[in-house]
């Protein structure tokens, strides 16, 4: 080998060495100023809600609404009971950084209703005429619009409009006409009767404004009638025991149905306090039927579209009433239960036969005549008449 090839040899070896070593450098070098990579971190899941629960209840008594419409606009008040002409002072209250916003769907009623009670066990509403001359001195409409905000409208039957049962038949619709109730009075008078020696007292709950104004109302427009007229208020529960205890002139009331079912309003106002073992009913009965299934006619009541004759079971009663309408005849023990029955049958195209119902039907202290109880006889022991519900 030559000279000159050994030093090429030498010298490429060199080169290749120089190289191997500035790679090895270069890499080391990007190592070291390269960061090492992060590790991904584990998503932190978002916590649930927490369920926020009160450990107590406290309940402020404030008669005064002003002051409970106060209290809740201070955010001092949670809930607060305001009257609906009053419903305009707490719409769009700022609350959890939201806006109170009441909007009113008049399609979907409430099945609500206020009413007056009139004590026909105590003078002088045990006079139908007096109570007919009471009804015409109220003044509705002032009532519905400005005190009910026109939220509620006239009812002239215990079952709300809307309801199966519902009807107007045979129902008088009161109005305001102090005429007409004058001129009731004036025929009282002239057989002796003198209102001046009758002092009415008018009763509602503490605290409850729209019956405030309404016993106020009452109280102008009767006093006009020659009636000697007092308004007195009592706490919720000396309120409900007078009530319960017939320990009043006049209460004024309301009523909340505890389901939706017209039973709900008929069997806490007419009430018989029976028990029924059975209880059937016929349709389309020709008169000269009739004792076929009834021993005697006890009572007949003429519904919208149906002569409604109760009586006990058997053979041999004669029928001698009405026969413009058809005939349902009802076999009871108790003639009373057809105050319920007729409204909630008397139209109805089901069966003509209805199960042995067990269940006690006990007298409710609660419970009044019918809305056109104004009409009724004195042997009734508690008239009430509507003034509006939601229908």
């Amino acid at each position: 080998m030559s000279l000159r090839k050994a030093i090429s040899r030498t010298a490429a070896a060199i080169i290749v060495a120089i190289v191997v070593v500035a790679v090895v450098v270069g890499v080391a070098i990007y190592l070291t100023t390269v960061p090492a990579p992060t590790p991904t971190p584990t998503p932190t899941p978002t916590p649930a809600p927490v369920k926020r629960l009160h450990t107590q209840v406290l309940y402020i008594i404030a008669d005064d609404e002003l002051t409970r419409i106060s209290l809740y606009k201070a955010g001092v008040a949670d809930i607060a009971v305001v009257t609906p002409a009053r419903w305009k002072d707490v719409n769009l209250t700022r609350v959890d950084g939201h806006y109170l916003y009441l909007r009113i769907d008049k399609e979907k009623p409430r099945l609500t209703i206020q009413y007056i009670l009139l004590n026909t066990m105590r003078e002088p509403f045990d006079i139908p005429e007096v109570r007919q001359a009471l009804a015409y001195a109220v003044p509705y409409g002032t009532i519905l619009e400005q005190i009910f905000g026109g939220l509620y409208t006239e009812l002239y039957t215990i079952v709300p409009k809307g309801m199966f049962g519902y009807t107007e038949f045979g129902i008088t619709k009161y109005t305001l006409d102090m005429a007409k109730a004058r001129e009731i009075i004036g025929r009282l008078k002239e057989r002796g009767f003198d209102p001046s020696k009758y002092a009415i007292t008018v009763m509602y709950n503490l605290g409850n404004t729209a019956r405030a104004q309404i016993a106020a109302l009452l109280q102008n427009y009767w006093t006009q009638l020659g009636f000697r007229v007092h308004v007195e208020t009592y706490s919720w529960p000396e309120y409900l025991d007078r009530v319960d205890h017939f320990n009043y002139d006049v209460a004024l009331i309301g009523w909340i149905p505890d389901y939706l079912d017209p039973d709900n309003y008929l069997m806490p106002f007419v009430w018989g306090g029976a028990e029924f073992t059975e209880l059937k009913y016929y349709r389309d009965v020709a008169p000269a039927n009739v004792g076929t299934y009834l021993s005697k006619v006890e009572r007949t009541v003429e519904t919208e579209d149906f002569i409604v004759v109760v009586g006990p079971k058997g053979t041999g009663a004669t029928y001698a009433g009405p026969t413009h309408k058809p005939l349902l005849v009802v076999i009871s023990g108790t003639p009373g239960g057809v105050l319920a029955l007729h409204q909630a049958v008397a139209r109805s195209p089901g069966p003509h036969s209805l199960p042995p119902h067990p269940q006690r039907v006990e007298e409710s202290r609660r419970s009044a005549e019918s809305s056109s109880a104004l009409e009724t006889d004195n042997r009734s022991k508690k008239a009430s008449w509507t003034l509006s519900g939601v229908a």
